[in-house]
Parts: structure tokens; sequence; C-alpha cells
């Protein structure tokens, strides 16, 4: 059996053991066990195994202390578990930005200190707490952030900062009443004076007419209640701006009209404008005249009042002006009609008309928008509902709702 396939050496030449293809064929009989060594041996020719015993004196000490030598397998890159925290990069700011900050942070808060010394001092003077309050923390707010900004927090620090400075200083707005009158009572109580003789007008009328020159409003939107044992009227009326509520007090001294807001002290400082009534014939003049010498004057009919509805009536948001329904077709029935905004707001309106028998059993409902859309403050427009029709309807009601089914209060 020949073993040449191992190796066919080269012929012996100098240093053998510099020969590439004899230091391969030591490598592969260092790694051999001994039977394939003595194989190798007997497959080399005399004068080749003379080479290869130089050959393998000179490297066989090396491959084989390389051989016993533990394979220790390359380090494998580990992966940390976790990253470690970067620190936030600050965020450069210009100076005057801060500075605007700061200026009005700390302006609004002695403005506040300012005021609530003086409504200290002074309730009759001073500003509601509800509205310190609030302009307080908005200024805190602003100086906290201005802080944040120099520290180098992020440019949106800023942003959120002014908005809730605003939001802050709109609601502190807010709680201020558009009379500043609702404010704890001072001065010494007035005695009961007999009212004068108000003609062919009640004293409701007076105070109605008094209340509206003072509040730059209609009388016609002034309503009173039955007079107190003390002779006190409450009036009330609904701004047309926003459809709120204003409660207010009035009581007649002699000739002149005393009014407070709900819960506020009586319009009888030396300050005060002086408001006063008289009849003249069928016309009520109210006047009411300031300590500059200066005057306004309201002349009122009894036209210009009309009967007080009870205070907790509802409002109402629609006036239908006019709706009728009937047979348009052999298969169909329609309803038509005019509906008017009676709110201070944009209203989106759906009309809902119920059909019944003549015994008032629901039969079926539809429903359609009006026609214009939205509908503005004191707007009318009008609507038209189609449905099939079911001979057993007799009767129809209406109704009116928002898009998402709200209802809205409608006067017929």
């Amino acid at each position: 059996m020949s073993h040449r396939s191992y190796l066919d050496p080269p012929k012996p030449q100098g240093a053998p053991e510099l020969d590439p293809r004899w230091q391969a064929y030591a490598r592969q009989y260092a790694a051999a066990d001994s039977e394939s060594r003595h194989a190798m041996r007997l497959g080399l020719a005399p004068d080749q195994r003379a080479v290869f015993d130089l050959v393998w004196e000179r490297l066989g000490p090396g491959l084989e202390a390389a051989s016993r030598a533990p394979i220790v397998p390359p380090p494998v890159a580990q992966r940390p578990s976790h990253y470690p925290k970067q620190a936030p990069q600050k965020t450069e700011h210009s100076k005057l930005g801060v500075g605007i900050f700061k200026f009005a942070g700390w302006s609004t808060a002695i403005t506040v200190a300012v005021v609530a010394a003086t409504s200290f001092a002074k309730p009759e003077d001073g500003m509601p707490g509800g509205a310190l309050v609030f302009m307080a923390v908005g200024a805190l707010w602003l100086i906290h952030t201005a802080r944040n900004l120099e520290a180098g927090a992020p440019t949106r620090t800023g942003t959120l900062g002014c908005l809730g400075f605003v939001v802050l200083l709109t609601i502190g707005g807010a709680t201020i009443e558009e009379e500043p009158s609702n404010r704890p009572a001072t001065g010494a109580p007035v005695a009961r004076v007999p009212a004068a003789d108000t003609g062919t007008f009640t004293a409701a009328q007076v105070c109605q007419a008094g209340v509206a020159l003072a509040m730059a409003k209609s009388a016609e939107i002034m309503n009173a209640s039955a007079a107190s044992e003390e002779g006190v009227y409450k009036i009330w009326y609904r701004r047309p701006s926003d459809n709120s509520r204003w409660d207010l007090r009035c009581k007649l001294e002699g000739s002149r009209i005393l009014w407070a807001s709900k819960g506020g002290r009586w319009r009888n400082d030396p300050r005060d404008s002086v408001l006063t009534f008289r009849v003249d014939s069928d016309t009520l003049i109210v006047k009411d005249a300031y300590g500059d010498g200066s005057a306004r004057e309201g002349r009122y009919q009894a036209v210009n009042f009309t009967e007080s509805p009870k205070p907790n009536e509802p409002v109402y948001d629609l006036q239908v002006i006019n709706w009728q329904w009937g047979q348009s077709s052999d298969s169909y029935v329609e309803a038509t009609g005019q509906v008017r905004n009676l709110s201070s707001r944009r209203l989106r309106v759906k009309a809902v008309v119920n059909f019944k028998t003549a015994d008032g059993v629901f039969i079926a409902s539809d429903s359609g928008m009006i026609e214009y859309q939205p509908l503005m403050p004191g707007q009318t427009s009008p609507f038209r509902v189609i449905a099939r029709r079911n001979p057993q309807m007799q009767k129809a009601s209406i109704r009116f709702t928002t898009p998402l089914g709200e209802s809205l209060r409608a006067r017929e």
C-alpha cells in the first residue's frame, strides 16, 4: 500500500525547514496520531526521510507544544445590559428672552402685591380674591420658567410657561364680575325712608329703570320680583352678549334709587354716583349724577316695561316663528316652518317631527337639518322635514336638537 497521498515532498535542498512544503508536512505530522505518523514516514523515500528527520528535529518541538496547548476561543464582545444615561444637553437662550420672562413675572407679582394690599385696606376699591390668587400663581409660574430657561432648559419650557401664564391670567380675569360691586358690604346701614310718589309707575318699574340706567342696559330686559318686607326688589336680567344672568337688588328711599349686586354693598357711599327719579306726567325720568358734576338721564314710558317672568323661567334657545305639516304626495308627508335663534351662540340645529295617531299613540319620527347652518344669533331659518306617510297619522309635534342629539329649548 502506498502512502504517498500525504505529501510528495521535495527533494533535499539547503535549509529544508524553510521550505513551505516541508513546513506543511511537519504540521500534518504533528497533528497526526502515532499510526498515521508511522505511515507518513514509510511513505517517504530514504533520502526524503533523512530530510524530514532534519526538519522535524528543528520544527517538531514547537509544533508539538502548539498541538498540546488548549484552544482558547477568541473573546466575544459583550453588549452592555444598559447604556449609561447621558446628561441632558443644555440649551443656550438669549439674555434678552430670559430677561423678558423675569420682568413679566416680577412685575406681575409686584402688581398683585400692591392690589392685594389695597383690597385689604379698602375692600370696596380692591379686586376679588379669586382673581388675585390666579394672577399670583401666574406670576410665580413665569418666574419659575425664567429660572429654568436660565439653567439651560429646552425652548419648549418657555412656550409652556407662556401658555400657562396666559391661561391663569385669563381665568383670573374671568372671576371679576361685570359690575365692580360684588364686594363685602361696607359703611353704616341706611335707615328706611319712605319712597317718593311714583305716579303711574310701580316701585318695581322705577327700580328696573334705575338699574337699567346704571348698567347701561335696556329697561326691557330687566325683570323684578316681589318686594321683601324691607322693600327690597330683586332685579335680574340676561346679558344679550352671552346670555349670562346677572342678579341685583334695589330699593327706593325718597326720590333716590339705591342698588347693589347680589351679596354686594349698597351704592350709598359719598363717592358713589347719586341715582334719583321723578315722574313727569306719563314719563319716568331717572338721573345718575356723578361727583364731577356730570350726569346721565334716561326717560321711560310704561311700554318700556314688560311683565317680569319668574326668576326660574327657562331660557329658550329658539323661537318657532311658524310651522305646519300635511300630506305632500300619496307616499309622503311634509313639515315646514321657520325658526329663530334667541341665544347669543351660533347653533347647529336639527328639526325632529314626531307623528302620532288621533289618540296620541306614537307612529314614527323623522328629522332634518334646518337650511342655515350654523344659525347665527338673531337669525331666522326655514326648515323642512319629509317622512313616509302612514294613513293613521293625525297629529304631529316638533322639537329641535343639535346634530349630536342635545336638546334645544324652543318657544312656540
